[in-house]
């Protein structure tokens, strides 16, 4: 085989694991929308979600804010709580309750998981919808 073939290959399974995983509800796909985690993410990406055993300073989490979810990282953890604060932001989100984290973004070491720019048609769709 060669190299070309075995990169479709690795991507294919991949592409196929990550869907499968998501149509049981192990994984959820977001789209990030906003400036907060600039130069992280960035609108119209995607990230991959999950629910973790622990949640530690420097995850990045989306929990549920005010009519929306917000994608940002934990920058302290407390005993009920964790202090949030987007990587663009001045000023932490607050200490966001526990049970309000609905999951962790996925990550290998430091570098998270995203597709570039390929939640704009969710976004662009969403934008039609009001």
């Amino acid at each position: 085989m060669r190299l070309n073939q075995i990169t479709d290959l690795a991507l294919a399974l991949a592409f196929i694991t990550i869907l499968t995983l998501t149509l049981t509800g192990t994984l959820t796909l977001a789209v990030v929308e906003g400036k907060s985690m600039e130069p992280l993410l960035w609108t119209g990406d995607v990230v991959i979600v999950y629910k973790p055993n622990e949640i530690s300073v420097g995850d990045v989490v989306i929990y549920k804010g005010r009519g929306n979810y917000v994608i940002h990282r934990v920058i302290e953890v407390r005993d009920n709580c964790y202090l949030i604060k987007g990587d663009n932001n001045p000023l932490p989100d607050g200490c966001i309750p526990k049970e309000l984290i609905t999951g962790k973004v996925l990550s290998i070491g430091n570098s998270v998981i995203k597709i570039p720019g390929i939640g704009y048609l969710t976004l662009l769709m969403r934008s039609w919808a009001r």
